[in-house]
This record gives C-alpha cells, sequence and structure tokens, in this order.
C-alpha cells in the first residue's frame, strides 16, 4: 500500500510542476501585454494521512490557488495620482492650443503689428495731408482688426471643438463602467465555480486606470469578487449593473454632465473633483461666462478669460482712438466720424465684431486735424499718445502695458499647467515602476522559474519509474523459483 501512495504522491507532485510550468508559458505568452500582471502557481501540502492512532503521513502537493502578484496599494496610489494627471494634462494641452492660436501672444508678432499700427498715427502726425501716409494707416489698423477677429473667433471654435471632447469622453466614460459591470460579472460567476479570473481582472484594472485618469473615483473589491466604483459618493458601478452619465445641452449651446438615469448634474468641484474631464469644463468654460470672470490673473477658466482679456483691449483702445477721433475734422471738414465701429452694433462684444469704419474707405475721412487745416495733425498725434497714456484699469495701465499683462498671466498659468502636470507624470511613473517592477514579467526570471520546475517534474517522474520499478518486482517476479 505505501508503494501505491508513493505513486500518489509523484503524480501530485507531476501535476502541481506542469500547473507551474503552464502558468510561466502563460506569463511569457503575455510579457508584452501592458496589462498583464504576472501569475504564481502556490503548492501547498495535501491533507495527511493516518496511517495509525499515533501516525500519519503526507500525500503530496495539492496547488492552492494561481494568484497575481500585483500589490494593491500601489494600484490606489497610481489611480489617486492619475487623476491628477489628467487634471493638469488636459489644461496643459489647451494652454497650448490657445497658445497656438493666439500667435499674437508670442510678443513680437502682436507687439510688432502694434508699433506699426502706433507709428502710422505718428507719419500721418507729421504729414496729415499726404495720402500715402494715410492708406498705410488705413492698412495697418486693417491688419489689427483681421488678427484681433481672428484670434477670438478661433478661440469660439477650440471651446466648441473641447465640448466635443467633452461628449466624446463622457461617451468613454459609460464604455469603461459598461466594460468594468460587464466584467464583474463574469469574475464572480467564474469565481463562483472555483475558477480563478486571473485575465479578466487584468482588464478590469485597465479599465479602472483609464476611468481613474478621467474622473475621480473612489472603489472598494467586494468579497464576490466584483469592484463596485463610485463617483461623487454616488456608485457608478455596483457588481454587474453600471449607470450611465450623458452631456446634454442645458438650456445654452455648451454641453454639461448629468446622470442619465436621473437628471442630476454633476458638479465639477462637488462630484468630479479631477481628472481629464473636470480639466476640459473648465478649460472650455460655460457660454458667456466671460461677463462673470473677475480674477483674470488665474486662468481656472481659459478660454473664457483669454476671450475677456482681449475683449477688453480691443473695446478699450476702440473706444478711446474714437473718442479722439470723433472731435477731428477730416481732409473734406467732416467730423463725428469714428474710427473703429462693430459689425454688430447689437453685440456687446468688440473681439471678433470690430471693423475699420467704412466711411473710411475714402482716406480723406481719416480725421487727423483739431483745426480742419491740411497741416494740421494734432488729432493724429493725441491718438498716437495714447500708446503710453494710461486708458485700461481706471487709467493706470497704458495699451502696451495691458498687453504684455496678458501675455505674462497667461504665461504663468501654462507654465503652472505644464509644471504641476510633469509633476505628476513623474510621481506616476514612479508608482507605476514600482508596480511593473512587482508585477511585470521578467523572462530571466520566468526562465528561471521554468528550469526549476522542469527538473522538479523530471524528478517526479523518475520517482514514478522507480515505483513502477518497484512494484513489478513485487508482482511479476517475487515468489518465483528457479528463474
Amino acid at each position: 500500500m505505501s508503494s501505491f501512495r508513493g505513486l500518489s504522491i509523484g503524480i501530485s507532485g507531476l501535476y502541481a510542476n506542469k500547473r507551474s510550468l503552464d502558468t510561466i508559458s502563460h506569463n511569457i505568452a503575455n510579457s508584452d501585454n501592458p496589462l498583464y500582471v504576472r501569475q504564481q502557481a502556490l503548492h501547498a501540502d495535501s491533507r495527511y494521512s493516518r496511517i495509525s492512532l499515533t501516525n500519519y503521513i503526507g500525500t503530496g502537493v495539492d496547488v492552492q490557488q494561481i494568484r497575481q502578484i500585483r500589490d494593491e496599494f500601489l494600484d490606489t496610489k497610481v489611480r489617486k495620482e492619475a487623476s491628477e494627471l489628467g487634471y493638469w494634462v488636459s489644461r496643459s494641452n489647451v494652454f497650448d492650443q490657445v497658445e497656438g492660436i493666439v500667435r499674437e501672444l508670442s510678443e513680437d508678432a502682436m507687439q510688432g503689428l502694434m508699433d506699426k499700427f502706433w507709428g502710422s498715427w505718428e507719419e500721418v502726425y507729421k504729414t496729415p495731408g499726404s495720402q500715402t501716409a494715410r492708406g498705410l494707416l488705413r492698412e495697418r489698423a486693417i491688419e489689427f482688426v483681421g488678427s484681433v477677429n481672428h484670434m477670438y473667433t478661433q478661440l469660439e471654435s477650440l471651446q466648441f471643438n473641447l465640448d466635443n471632447n467633452i461628449k466624446n469622453i463622457v461617451d468613454e466614460v459609460n464604455y469603461l463602467t459598461n466594460g468594468i459591470a460587464e466584467l464583474n460579472t463574469k469574475i464572480m460567476s467564474a469565481e463562483a465555480m472555483g475558477v480563478t479570473a486571473n485575465d479578466y481582472r487584468d482588464t478590469r484594472n485597465g479599465y479602472l486606470d483609464r476611468l481613474s485618469q478621467i474622473v475621480k473615483v473612489d472603489y472598494y473589491t467586494s468579497n464576490n469578487g466584483a469592484i463596485n466604483v463610485a463617483v461623487g459618493g454616488a456608485h457608478i458601478v455596483s457588481d454587474g449593473i453600471h449607470r450611465e452619465i450623458e452631456a446634454k445641452n442645458n438650456g445654452s449651446p455648451f454641453v454639461d454632465v448629468f446622470w442619465k438615469d436621473t437628471g442630476e448634474e454633476l458638479l465639477p468641484e462637488r462630484d468630479l473633483k479631477s481628472g481629464e474631464l473636470i480639466g476640459l469644463l473648465y478649460a472650455r468654460g460655460y457660454y458667456g461666462q466671460e461677463s462673470e470672470i473677475t480674477d483674470t490673473t488665474e486662468y481656472k477658466y481659459i478660454i473664457p478669460t483669454m476671450k475677456k482679456q482681449l475683449d477688453e483691449y480691443v473695446k478699450g483702445l476702440s473706444e478711446a482712438i474714437n473718442e479722439i477721433h470723433s472731435t477731428g475734422k477730416t481732409l473734406t471738414g467732416n467730423t463725428g466720424i469714428d474710427f473703429f465701429v462693430k459689425q454688430d452694433p447689437s453685440n456687446e462684444h468688440w473681439a471678433g465684431n470690430i471693423k475699420l469704419n467704412d466711411v473710411l474707405d475714402s482716406l480723406d475721412e481719416i480725421a487727423a486735424s483739431e483745426s480742419g487745416d491740411i497741416g494740421d495733425g494734432k488729432i493724429a498725434e493725441a491718438i498716437a499718445k495714447l500708446r503710453y497714456t494710461g486708458i485700461f484699469n481706471d487709467g493706470k495701465t497704458n495699451p502696451d502695458n495691458f498687453y504684455r499683462d496678458i501675455i505674462t498671466d497667461f504665461g504663468i498659468a501654462g507654465n503652472e499647467a505644464i509644471t504641476m502636470s510633469n509633476a505628476h507624470e513623474m510621481v506616476v511613473n514612479q508608482i507605476d515602476d514600482r508596480r511593473s517592477s512587482l508585477s511585470g514579467v521578467s523572462l530571466d526570471e520566468e526562465m528561471t522559474e521554468m528550469i526549476k520546475f522542469q527538473h522538479a517534474y523530471n524528478a517526479n517522474a523518475r520517482l514514478i519509474n522507480a515505483i513502477d520499478e518497484m512494484i513489478e518486482q513485487i508482482v511479476n517476479k517475487m515468489g518465483i523459483v528457479g528463474r
């Protein structure tokens, strides 16, 4: 009987080591899979068998479980940092796009244009009757109008593009939460049957990693193996059920984010808290928000703040020039003519809506004179001096300095976004490297383990052969005499 017991023990060793080799093979096959977590077959003593009242004997080895080598603490840390990273990366990307659109914010471009514009007024002051000087002034004014209108309309286009991005990212959230819920169902079903669903868990963790980058999530694992996920204190995934969110218009051309089943809005600071989604919402801002912004240095709402600053600059400049120009006299003796006008008078904004007065298609209608004399350029001189006159911030800031303040505030806010995104990216990479060093597949390590279990498998096979020979000796040869 002990020989048969030894045969059974050897077979258990063959089975256990084969399971370990199968697990190693699975690891190696998934070595390039970024979501895969290394697995390990855990061996444990089989139950002991009683051979007498006081003596027990081992019965071999069992494969207790195929476990994943992962640290849930590192998963939690990387997901917490991922939501912060997502927020700052989305802001950094929008700052980069705004800088590309408002190319004049590279100071030389816009400042160079304005240098020429102010210089043209000085030339008209010196030679107020010159058609050449007047023509050059008109061209410089058209350049200014075209530039600021282009900037403003491009900023508005970017807002609508970001609005579409918000819709897409809401769809992605629904896709991820649906995927997590479906995987919960598969994991619960498989593990209820005693099967370890490690590969399902890898895919689910990948979904959860991406979801945590989009929006701040809280989650916990139930005893049944399901991960339950909450956003803003409300479950978005519960076992095999998920709630959808939707991006819809709410009395505005821009969308807001709502729970689809209840219609309750998910507020950025209360519910979303951090992540790419809130970063996009803040960068896009809300429709018509420019008039509500009081702090133009923070750039929390990136595009509305830039639109407000640009509109204030164009409005202040236009009204100051018009105030002086309308008091001057043209070469034809006319007066009361505005230099700049709105394309749509009913629109309160100047940026994106400014144009050169159509009357000035005739160069003679540019009012450079105070007295009406052809050699009088006092009005042109007064307008040229506006460059150094405090017309912004209650008379404290001249146009050049106001524009430089826009550049400075935008640059500081943009640099903060880059610095913070780089800092959080570094932290995420550090944690992810630690996670990969623990959970990733090392081919060298797997080869070492493969050799170890291969030798163990061969040793068990030789043990079985030895016991087989012993049994054959007992069964076929014992008791036979004369041979």
